[in-house]
C-alpha cells in the first residue's frame, strides 16, 4: 500500500476515441499501476472521498514574480549639424 492516495474516477476517461489528447490514458495508467503492483485498489480514491484532499504539508503554488514595467523611452535629441543652421 502506498503512503499516499491516488485520486481517480472512471469519468476521467471521456471516451473521445482517436483524439489528440486521449483521456483513456488516465485509465491505462491506473490499470498499469495495478498490473505491475505499484499500487493496490485501496490506494485509489474518488474525488470527494476521504483522503482525496491535498496533504496538509503540500506547498501552495507560488505566484510568478511580476516583472516591473519597462521604463518609458525618451525621444532621443538629434544634434544639430552645421548644414542645418544655414
Amino acid at each position: 500500500m502506498l503512503p499516499f492516495k491516488l485520486v481517480w474516477h472512471p469519468g476521467y476517461d471521456l471516451n473521445l476515441g482517436d483524439h489528440v489528447f486521449p483521456s483513456k490514458k488516465f485509465r491505462l495508467i491506473r490499470d498499469r499501476m495495478l498490473l505491475e503492483r505499484f499500487a493496490e485498489e485501496g490506494d485509489f480514491v474518488e474525488p470527494g472521498q476521504e483522503g482525496a484532499e491535498p496533504a496538509a504539508d503540500a506547498a501552495a503554488p507560488e505566484e510568478p514574480p511580476v516583472e516591473p514595467a519597462a521604463p518609458a523611452v525618451a525621444a532621443a535629441a538629434i544634434p544639430e549639424t552645421p548644414e542645418a543652421k544655414t
